[in-house]
């Protein structure tokens, strides 16, 4: 295709420019503008990664105190939740790193604030948590 610089037309052919262009040439389009923020988008995103990262710790805490303290049973329903939470992040962000992290900072800090306090030498796990 050849493109008209000053007239904004397409051409499909190169050869006989100055005969009339309007019935072999089409005019250009222009595209519309988008007038969302991307960084909104992206910074609403990353709040809602966040929001998944608390859902996993409220819904251990609340089977714990309706329906039972099983552990096995705990740690299923918090890993199912972070699954998903996880799958749904990475197929909302592509590979957005902070929204990531973002989705861990909750369960690190609650580790941090439960367990480290009476078993501190199991501070290596919050880093294993990140790889």
């Amino acid at each position: 295709m050849i493109r008209l610089q000053d007239a904004g037309f397409y051409c499909q052919s190169g050869s006989d420019f100055e005969s009339k262009l309007a019935p072999r040439c089409i005019k250009k389009k222009k595209q519309p503008v988008d007038l969302t923020s991307v960084k909104g988008s992206k910074w609403k995103l990353r709040l809602g990664s966040l929001g998944l990262g608390l859902l996993p710790p409220a819904f251990v805490f609340g089977v714990s105190l309706a329906v039972s303290e099983d552990l096995r049973l705990l740690y299923l329903g918090g890993a199912i939740l972070l699954f998903f939470g996880a799958t749904w992040v990475g197929a909302k962000s592509g590979q957005d790193w902070v929204s990531a992290c973002l989705l861990y900072l909750p369960l690190a800090a609650m580790f941090a604030f439960f367990v480290l306090r009476q078993l501190p030498f199991l501070w290596p796990n919050l880093c294993y948590g990140l790889s």
